[in-house]
């Protein structure tokens, strides 16, 4: 069935906390991953941090006082016109994926171009883990995470303290943010108008240690945010939103990180997340 898209969408997400569960809940209503196959042009094929920078060098930059926050541990600085001509090269039955910090002139942007902003968060204390491990390997995508160099070095413990608490990339020199920082950036979209927030524990099923309900009703909300109807075929579809053959999936499980790590680790990793699993609505 070729469902008629009113709305490009802004597929935004926390890494490691999704966004390929998000991606494969749009292809379910026929949307297409603007991402594939690459293209060598200078608008980004998805908006992260090394996407932006290049793109940035590549292409001319339209200037404005306004910007919008490309990144996460670190931040490309991207001004508003540059971005819409970014997002206008987008087909209208595509989505683009992103990671992009709350900006307060996105909003009105994606709205002037017929976007609709879909984000996903997830549990901070699952997310580190499984950005560490991403940091370090990156599971046969074409290059290495801009960040692995710095923290190759390190022993585990230093790893995760400098994700945890930010500071200078020794071998980057890049400003990097302390991941308390990271979240309360992306968790402000929650506050956003025209921004659907998902959580990865209510999208990721019974496989993945979630809810069929839950799964379904976070598809449901999408459909609606999209002004497009459910039919039996999508969801029939929903259960293999959860596919753990995805390139970057790591383990994929809601409460997985509490038998992944050491038992001073976990406990340190509690300890700092507490006051943002407050802030999210994460408990226990």
């Amino acid at each position: 069935m070729n469902h008629q898209h009113r709305f490009r969408v802004f597929a935004n997400s926390l890494p490691k906390s999704g966004t390929f569960l998000l991606s494969r809940a749009l292809e379910l209503f026929g949307y297409r991953d603007y991402g594939e196959p690459e293209r060598e042009e200078a608008t980004p094929i998805y908006f992260n941090y090394r996407q932006a920078r290049n793109a940035m060098i590549k292409g001319a930059v339209e200037g404005s006082e306004a910007t919008i926050q490309v990144g996460t541990q670190a931040l490309v600085e991207v001004p508003v016109n540059t971005f819409g001509h970014w997002l206008e090269a987008v087909p209208q039955d595509c989505y683009i994926t992103a990671h992009v910090s709350c900006s307060p002139a996105l909003p009105a942007l994606l709205e002037r171009l017929n976007y609709r902003h879909l984000f996903i968060i997830r549990d901070p204390r699952a997310v580190l883990p499984s950005l560490l491990s991403f940091i370090l390997d990156t599971r046969g995508l074409p290059k290495d995470h801009f960040l692995a160099p710095d923290l190759e070095p390190l022993s585990f413990d230093e790893r995760l303290e400098f994700l945890l608490q930010g500071g200078i990339g020794p071998h980057s020199g890049l400003r990097v943010r302390g991941f308390a920082e990271v979240y309360r950036g992306m968790l402000a979209w929650r506050d956003q108008p025209g921004c659907l927030m998902i959580r990865f524990e209510e999208l990721v099923g019974e496989q993945g240690g979630g809810s069929t309900e839950q799964q379904r009703a976070s598809v449901a909300a999408i459909a609606d945010h999209l002004g497009l109807a459910l039919d039996e075929r999508i969801t029939a579809g929903i259960p293999g939103i959860y596919n753990p053959s995805a390139p970057t999936f790591r383990i994929g499980r809601i409460d997985s990180w509490r038998d992944s790590l050491p038992l001073g680790v976990a406990k340190r990793l509690t300890a700092y997340c507490a006051p943002l699993c407050e802030e999210a609505g994460y408990g226990g």
